[in-house]
């Protein structure tokens, strides 16, 4: 499922298109510093297996489309900004022992952020840098915010990168959207 999402492309928010943001990760990237080290950590904290493989598997659909570096079990870094992934059902004290990257609603001025979920919830995508198209595989639901220099917008694009919506300046958000549609997005 999520190898489709992302082979279809990134999901619209608001019912219309998100600006694409790629940054080209080869597969490769999710073996090196891949769940091992990060997989281990996260059991000896009492996260299952069941849990850190759902992770695992996020983390290398979406390395298989966009360059970065995975630095937690759940974080990957990239140029221009990083994504997160949601491990659900774990709670604070195993995040810290599991070196869990927290989820927040938060987003960083200059930054354009996407959640997976409605009302800022679910993985967490965050971009910066302008021209960069990012792959992302999501489904229905989800939110944004556009927290970048006033009257910068974001773009959504399609799976032939063509500009499906234009958020606007910034700041702005929605918390309820669409992200079927997206297939990338670009913070400027």
């Amino acid at each position: 499922m999520i190898a489709r999402k992302y082979a279809a492309g990134v999901a619209t928010v608001a019912g219309i298109g998100l600006c694409a943001l790629t940054a080209a990760m080869p597969a490769s990237a999710a073996t090196a510093g891949g769940a091992g080290a990060f997989g281990s950590r996260a059991l000896t904290a009492g996260v299952a297996q069941s849990q850190i493989t759902q992770v695992q598997s996020e983390v290398k659909s979406f390395l298989s489309h966009n360059s970065g570096t995975q630095v937690a079990l759940n974080k990957v870094d990239f140029d221009g900004g990083n994504i997160e992934f949601d491990v659900a059902g774990v709670n604070a004290q195993q995040e810290s022992a599991a070196g869990i990257v927290p989820l927040d609603t938060s987003c960083s001025y200059y930054y354009f952020c996407g959640w997976s979920g409605d009302n800022f919830t679910g993985n967490k995508i965050s971009i910066e840098k302008c021209g960069v198209y990012h792959a992302i595989g999501w489904g229905a639901g989800g939110s944004w915010k556009n927290n970048e220099s006033t009257g910068t917008q974001a773009g959504m694009y399609n799976s032939s990168y063509d500009l499906i919506y234009l958020t606007p300046p910034a700041y702005s958000q929605d918390a309820t959207g669409n992200w079927t549609p997206v297939y990338y997005l670009r913070a400027c």
